[in-house]
């Protein structure tokens, strides 16, 4: 068996999957193995944008998830706390206007 790791794949935005004939550089990325832990089977006729996102989102779904929660948790709490600033902008939802802050207020 030959077989690819994700990065591999995923690399230049999975061009791996292009239109194009199969190259030997493409034939470089694969190397011999003994097990094969996913076997991705493909449609030629889906676009390969489309194969890099559903890629992205069932390989990088966890990692997305925590990565923002560490970005938006910090943000949060500091605003609960009133350590970031609110702004004059007001801005109306539901018929109820509301100062605008970083996050919400």
């Amino acid at each position: 068996f030959r077989g690819t790791n994700l990065v591999d794949l995923m690399q230049w935005n999975a061009s791996v999957f292009s239109d194009r004939p199969c190259t030997p550089e493409y034939y470089g990325l694969s190397h011999p193995v003994s097990v094969i832990d996913v076997f991705i089977s493909h449609n030629w006729s889906t676009h390969r944008a489309l194969k890099f996102l559903i890629f992205a989102l069932d390989y990088n779904t966890t990692a997305a998830i925590v990565a923002s929660n560490m970005a938006v948790l910090p943000m949060f709490i500091l605003q609960v706390f009133g350590k970031l600033p609110v702004y004059p902008v007001v801005y109306t939802f539901l018929w109820k206007s509301a100062p605008a802050g970083v996050c919400c207020s």
